[in-house]
């Protein structure tokens, strides 16, 4: 399932914004481990506005999100391998 860019970009975005977004589009329960893996990767880049403003006040919760989203979307693209 391909992702594009919300247009949340154009705000300030928080965590909120990107967990409902998250949310909206998770995959079914027959996705296969490709389609969760991309979901996961889409969170990362919905995160990037905010991992890369320090200033933001949701920076360090933001890349922790972004390191678990990370980690999970290379935990199933090697499960998927092995299937």
């Amino acid at each position: 399932m391909p992702f594009t860019i919300n247009p949340l970009a154009a705000t300030r975005l928080s965590l909120r914004d990107v967990v409902t977004t998250m949310s909206e589009r998770c995959p079914s329960m027959t996705a296969t481990a490709d389609e969760v893996a991309a979901w996961f990767a889409y969170g990362v880049t919905l995160l990037r506005p905010i991992t890369r403003d320090r200033a933001h006040p949701e920076h360090d919760e933001a890349c922790e999100l972004a390191a678990k989203y990370s980690a999970d979307a290379r935990a199933a693209r090697t499960n998927g391998a092995t299937r």
